[in-house]
């Protein structure tokens, strides 16, 4: 089973982006290594979430931990059957996966970000 970490840099060291769809890192653990592959949508006008939750289907991965995430992403991965646990805010990456496999972090029923359809929440 694959796991995607929304990263702020490129180890394990790195705190969790508290940004999905705007990380600068995707953490990509295989069961025994990470991987780290820069999220290339990160500047993009419009679409991030929904690139980075391509992204993320694309690479095979069936969970992700990250702080925050916007509709258009939670729907894109959901669809997808991904689970999301979200709220991971200060912690390493390699914490985070801790916390997961200690089923210390809850999973995601709805978006957590304000952003989605260009707009900001009311």
């Amino acid at each position: 089973m694959k796991i995607c970490i929304s990263s702020s840099g490129s180890n394990k060291d790195s705190l969790v982006d508290a940004r999905f769809g705007r990380c600068q890192y995707f953490a990509i653990y295989d069961g025994k290594n990470f991987n780290f592959i820069k999220n290339e949508t990160l500047q993009t006008t419009r679409g991030a979430g929904i690139a980075a939750a391509q992204k993320v289907t694309d690479l095979d991965c069936e969970i992700l931990i990250t702080g925050n995430i916007g509709p258009n992403a939670f729907n894109v991965l959901q669809a997808a059957g991904v689970k999301v646990f979200t709220s991971v805010f200060g912690k390493t990456v390699i914490k985070a996966l801790k916390n997961y496999q200690e089923g210390k972090l809850s999973q995601t029923k709805v978006s957590t970000g304000r952003f989605g359809r260009g707009k900001r929440w009311q």
